[in-house]
């Protein structure tokens, strides 16, 4: 006897043959697996009682729709790999700079940074060693401006913001470190280019241009110490900080000229070169 069957999913009502009593068949609908039965053997009916008045119309569940299945997925195809960008080249540092005086700037502009007139006297400061003839700067050297005799063919000038009078009276125009008075101070020139500045200050004066230095430039890269002796015999040992960003070096030593002074020196490593090379060249032996 045929076994009724009904479909979970879209409601089909279907009947299977006895020999597909619990086993496995699918909706010829909708597809969907369905389980036949195994039939059950009714009982005998009983007696018949009168039938219940129909209080509530029956109404038919509504017929199951099948689920949709989802849509396949688009195919994404994977965007082209992007080439890695090359590194920007590094830009070269700057030559080191005191108070804007750049190492490699024109002799030019450091005239007419610095121009200015002194009271009582015709000339126009800086001091400059140009302002002399060359026959002059060669034959009576001005100690004052760090000059050599072969200077001159070597196309280098020394400067000096002002003139070694007016460093006995502090003016707006007598250089400072840190607030420290200087004993001396050189602006050196070669082919008209910045290529060495050097500040000669009091000892006292050390600690404070030291820790104005590491606040422009940071930490030294290396800091060493060098042992001197006086005339009495007596030993004494100095400090020697330098700074290098490659095109430039800072050189501030705790003792310089004698026990009592220190120094500061900005170096173009370039231009000194070109200074060494010429100083080899047109320096006389023995000088």
């Amino acid at each position: 006897m045929p076994i009724p069957v009904v479909c979970p999913s879209c409601a089909t009502k279907l009947r299977a043959p006895d020999n597909m009593a619990g086993r496995k068949t699918r909706c010829p609908k909708c597809g969907t697996e369905v389980v036949v039965a195994s039939p059950v053997h009714e009982a005998p009916e009983p007696a018949r009682a009168e039938p219940l008045p129909q209080l509530v119309k029956r109404v038919e569940p509504p017929a199951l729709r099948p689920k949709p299945r989802p849509a396949p997925a688009p195919h994404l195809e994977q965007a082209p790999k992007q080439p890695d960008k090359e590194p920007e080249p590094k830009k070269p540092d700057l030559p080191y700079d005191l108070k804007g005086d750049r190492l490699g700037m024109s002799l030019e502009d450091f005239k007419t940074k610095y121009r200015h007139k002194v009271q009582g006297d015709p000339r126009e400061a800086p001091s400059c060693s140009d302002q002399r003839g060359d026959a002059a700067r060669e034959s009576e050297p001005v100690s004052t401006l760090g000059e050599e005799s072969w200077h001159p063919k070597a196309k280098i000038v020394n400067a000096r913001i002002t003139f070694p009078f007016e460093d006995y009276e502090v003016n707006k125009h007598t250089p400072t470190l840190a607030g420290v008075t200087t004993d001396l101070h050189l602006y050196r020139f070669v082919d008209d280019r910045l290529y060495r500045i050097e500040y000669v200050f009091p000892h006292s004066g050390f600690t404070e241009v030291q820790e104005a230095m590491v606040a422009t430039y940071g930490k030294p890269k290396a800091v060493t110490t060098k042992e001197y002796q006086n005339s009495f015999g007596a030993k004494f040992t100095g400090v020697i900080c330098t700074w290098d960003n490659g095109v430039s070096g800072i050189i501030l030593m705790e003792r310089s000229v004698d026990l009592k002074t220190s120094l500061l020196m900005y170096i173009h490593h370039e231009l000194d070169k070109v200074v060494e090379s010429r100083r080899a060249q047109f320096r006389k032996p023995g000088l």
